[in-house]
């Protein structure tokens, strides 16, 4: 499943807290038996793949053609909360949030880095 997200506004990307300058723009999460990837495709537009390596989102593994995997909502419903979750949370709530794999640093923690 590919989702394409447009805008007029130039600062799309700072708006989904997406930073093109990061890893080529690409932002890659696992999801239930696939992998869902992001990507800051331009300044206006920011495209979403999900690519299954399973039946994730059917009760019938046998099916080969496996329609449900393809068009079920709930595709949509988790790629947004996987990569755009934090967009609804309270600022306070999104900087409280530990970071397990920094060794437990929070965002309110981070290390500053000195001035050039």
């Amino acid at each position: 499943m590919i989702i394409t997200i447009y805008s007029t506004n130039p600062l799309l990307a700072d708006i989904l807290h997406k930073n093109p300058q990061t890893d080529e723009g690409l932002y890659a999460k696992p999801l239930k038996s696939g992998i869902v990837v992001g990507h800051v495709a331009s300044a206006n537009e920011y495209e979403v793949l999900f690519q299954d390596k399973g039946h994730s989102y059917t009760d019938d593994s046998s099916n080969q053609l496996d329609f449900q995997s393809h068009c079920n909502p709930l595709i949509v419903l988790n790629i947004s909360t996987e990569l755009f979750s934090h967009l609804l949370k309270e600022k306070t709530a999104y900087e409280a949030q530990e970071i397990t794999w920094l060794n437990g640093l929070t965002r309110e923690r981070q290390i500053q880095c000195p001035a050039r």
